[in-house]
Order: structure tokens, then C-alpha cells, then sequence
């Protein structure tokens, strides 16, 4: 799967970024931009879908202590939304069509 956008809203030091992907994408800014945040809504949503990996190295990858600390200025009144567009390939779509179908 390759992601080839994402948009974030709310989430952590990010108020609102779309960005578009490609195969080899390379994130720059200074310190406190933002970096570190676009890197981690990734790896929520990876966590999210792929539990299998998860269980190959024994947990969770990003673990937060408190439900604020996903929130952008820890405000948990801002609306969080992690967005993404994937490409698939024929046999993810084929797995996928299989898991839905049970």
C-alpha cells in the first residue's frame, strides 16, 4: 500500500495540512513545524490498520498518555481528523474484498 495523501486537522502540533505523497518524500522544517506530528498520524493510522504487525514486535508503536495529547493544542474541543488516500495494489484489493466478505 502507498499512501499518496494525507490530511490532518487538529492533530497534535498540526492545525490543518493536506500533502501530497510520493513514493520518496522527504519532510524539512524547523523545529516545532510539525515534523514529528505528520510521522506520527502515520503511524496511528499503520497501527490502526495493520494489527498483525503490531504483534510481530509486541505492542502498540506510539502510545500517548493522556486522550489530549492527540488533540492540536491538547484542546480536545478542536474535531480531529486524520485523512488518507491509498494506492492499492491488486491483491491488497483482492484481500480486502475477501476480509469484507468473511
Amino acid at each position: 500500500m502507498l499512501i499518496s495523501k494525507i490530511e490532518i486537522r487538529n492533530f497534535k502540533g498540526i492545525r490543518d495540512l493536506s500533502l501530497d505523497l510520493k513514493p520518496l518524500t522527504v519532510i524539512v522544517g524547523p523545529n516545532g513545524s510539525g515534523k514529528t506530528s505528520v510521522l506520527e498520524a502515520i503511524t496511528l493510522f499503520a497501527q490502526s490498520t495493520n494489527r498483525s504487525i503490531l504483534s510481530k514486535i509486541g505492542g502498540d508503536i506510539i502510545e500517548y498518555g493522556e486522550e489530549n495529547d492527540f488533540f492540536y493544542n491538547r484542546d480536545t474541543t478542536n474535531e480531529l481528523s486524520l485523512g488518507f488516500e491509498t494506492e492499492l495494489e491488486d491483491k491488497e484489493v483482492a484481500d480486502i474484498s475477501e476480509f469484507i466478505s468473511g
